[in-house]
């Protein structure tokens, strides 16, 4: 997505670093690995190309209805690489199975989680599917996809992120087995608002930020199943984070980090996002109490299936949803920091995302997926506006509930 300006139609600090309060609770699903077992190949309601992933991390948001073939998600190799795996948000239960391209079992759940899940293990250069399907209920669900090689365990022999920029980068990794420590690093181009969340998926696992010169700059402690949100300006120079774990059993994490895109604050020139992806774009961001709404445009080519979620915050955020009349469409108000979700089936055209923080400065992550209308395959309700200008039931979706 190119992020530019637009104009949404008129209807009538330094904060520090901080830390959010932790997301939903959930405990990892048990994976049963079952090499050389095959699985007659069923034809997937969508099938998503990730194309190649070496080096790369991808998500995801998307639905599934009843116990449809639900969605196949598609990916490569360039050469042998551990590969990580996360389903998560999901109010119902999935089950996920991973093959290779001779329709091997290599991880399968065996049955229907309602909780994050996660497949991890070192794959050879190739081809590769994961299916995701449903158990009876229609849920949202987010998909994490992240391959590369394994970090070191001190600076010298850190894994680079790159250089922090406004659409965030996601990286998922593992500890135990032995190996109890990860250190990877980044570069900060300019001062900059930086926003890094920090999720512990099996165990607690502890994270800690330092300087170029090793000078610790904040630490935190993510129990299982949850997430935190660490945010604040930063100078140019390099920065690493650290992820330590003392269980012997295995435990994945999962980070993202991005900065401030300094969205527009003014209706009238709306931060232009572009056309929404299949692939989620993720978005860094900051309101505070001085500018407490920031405004963005999205564009859905084709009709289809689009999904907004707004995560990292570390006071109540609510997201809306506009047409290009101005008209609000949609709108998730969940408590406190609890993930805000939109999604729903809506036609082409241009669309504007409000994040308007209630009173309190936050940080936030805001994604946003498009899946056109040939690749959805779940019954996923219109949204049309009410009378008021709300939404209907339907196109309205409760975030997930958080401790």
């Amino acid at each position: 997505m190119m992020i530019s300006q637009a104009r949404l139609p008129t209807t009538g600090g330094g904060m520090g670093w901080q830390k959010s309060s932790p997301l939903s609770a959930a405990v990892v699903a048990a994976i049963a690995i079952a090499a050389g077992t095959s699985m007659t190949e069923e034809a997937a309601a969508q099938q998503i190309d990730v194309g190649p992933l070496s080096g790369l991390s991808r998500e995801f948001r998307n639905t599934v209805s009843g116990t449809e073939a639900g969605a196949e998600y598609r990916f490569s190799l360039t050469k042998p690489e551990t590969v990580h795996v996360a389903i998560f948000e999901q109010t119902a239960g999935l089950r996920a199975t991973l093959l290779d391209a001779a329709n091997a079992v290599i991880a399968d759940t065996q049955a229907p989680f309602a909780r994050p899940i996660t497949l991890s293990g070192d794959l050879e250069a190739g081809h590769y599917r994961l299916t995701v399907r449903g158990s009876g209920a229609t849920t949202p669900y987010a998909v994490a996809l992240s391959a590369h090689t394994d970090p070191g365990v001190d600076r010298p022999q850190s894994l680079s992120v790159g250089t922090a920029a406004p659409v965030a980068k996601t990286i998922m990794g593992r500890l135990g087995n032995g190996d109890h420590e990860d250190v990877y690093h980044f570069n900060v181009a300019n001062a900059d608002h930086v926003i890094l969340q920090t999720g512990a998926i099996d165990a607690a696992i502890g994270f800690t930020l330092h300087d170029g010169t090793g000078r610790l700059l904040a630490s935190t402690e993510v129990t299982a199943g949850k997430a935190l949100t660490m945010s604040g300006p930063l100078p140019s120079g390099a920065y690493y984070l650290r992820a330590a774990y003392d269980g012997t059993a295995e435990s994945s994490y999962r980070f993202v980090l991005a900065i401030d895109a300094k969205a527009s604050n003014e209706p009238e020139q709306a931060t232009v996002l572009g056309e929404a992806e299949t692939g989620t774009t993720t978005i860094g961001g900051v309101v505070t109490v001085a500018t407490p709404a920031d405004y963005y445009a999205v564009t859905l080519p084709v009709a289809g299936y689009l999904a907004i979620a707004l995560n990292g915050l570390v006071s109540d955020v609510n997201l809306g949803l506009y047409d290009h009349t101005g008209l609000q469409i949609a709108r998730a108000e969940s408590p406190g920091t609890a993930v805000d979700q939109l999604q729903g089936r809506f036609a082409a055209g241009d669309y504007f995302v409000v994040v308007q923080g209630q009173g309190d400065d936050s940080p936030y992550l805001l994604s946003v997926t498009g899946v056109p209308e040939a690749l959805v395959g779940s019954p996923i309700a219109e949204a049309p506006a009410d009378a008021s200008g709300g939404t209907t039931p339907e196109a309205e979706t409760a975030a997930n509930t958080t401790d």
